[in-house]
């Protein structure tokens, strides 16, 4: 979770939530739907996610913050997405309309998405990460950790590996009970991710080094 700023009285026409993980330093954030998750084949991509390679994805395009899927999870539509310059997950939101139409977003600036949500909707210029589909009515937000990050204390232990390969659904619920997973009920079909950045909401690049704004998850029309 990042702290972010407020610099506006915009009140947006769509329902803007929060939610929150348990989250720990070294820990990043994923999503896909539960079906494609709960794989036992995920267990050794899962044991040794690589917050390296991550992070090398992004950085390699210029950026801190991009959405991408791991070589690892290329068989499977598990997305990961890269923390900030300070180290920081994107935060978790869903938006509603007034049709009860469900979207999420992660949003990876520093600005409060009041501030600017209503505007990047109606944008018609997005980059285009990937689709993937929902045939579960189930879209999870998931935390692992980086296996290669010898400081990090929530790293899966040979203990819970073999909990997990014993038995793959002992690693939705570890993660539900370390509060490390939120489910989402969702309709089936095809989603897209799109990729927002600052200059094409705000009309200026962001010097600091938060050129992505974040991310859309939405069901394809």
């Amino acid at each position: 979770m990042k702290a972010v700023f407020q610099y506006t009285k915009n009140k947006s026409k769509h329902k803007i939530k929060f939610f929150s993980v348990n989250e720990q330093p070294w820990e990043y954030v994923c999503f896909s739907s539960l079906e494609t998750l709960n794989k036992k084949e995920n267990l050794e991509y899962i044991k040794n996610f690589s917050s390296t390679s991550l992070m090398d994805y992004s950085l390699n395009k210029g950026t801190w913050s991009l959405c991408c899927k791991l070589e690892l999870f290329k068989k499977n539509n598990i997305f990961s997405i890269a923390p900030d310059k300070d180290d920081a997950n994107p935060n978790i939101h869903t938006i509603i309309d007034n049709k009860k139409n469900i979207k999420f977003f992660f949003n990876c600036s520093g600005i409060a998405p009041s501030d600017f949500i209503d505007r990047m909707l109606k944008l018609k210029k997005k980059q285009k990460v990937s689709e993937f589909s929902i045939k579960d009515n189930n879209l999870v937000i998931f935390l692992l950790p980086g296996a290669d990050v010898p400081n990090c204390k929530s790293k899966f232990t040979k203990k819970e590996i073999s909990n997990f390969s014993t038995n793959f659904n002992n690693f939705i619920d570890d993660r539900i009970k370390k509060e490390k997973l939120l489910k989402f009920k969702v309709p089936n079909g095809n989603y897209v991710i799109n990729t927002y950045w600052h200059y094409d909401i705000f009309g200026e690049h962001d010097d600091s080094g938060f050129d992505v704004i974040g991310h859309l998850v939405e069901l394809k029309k």
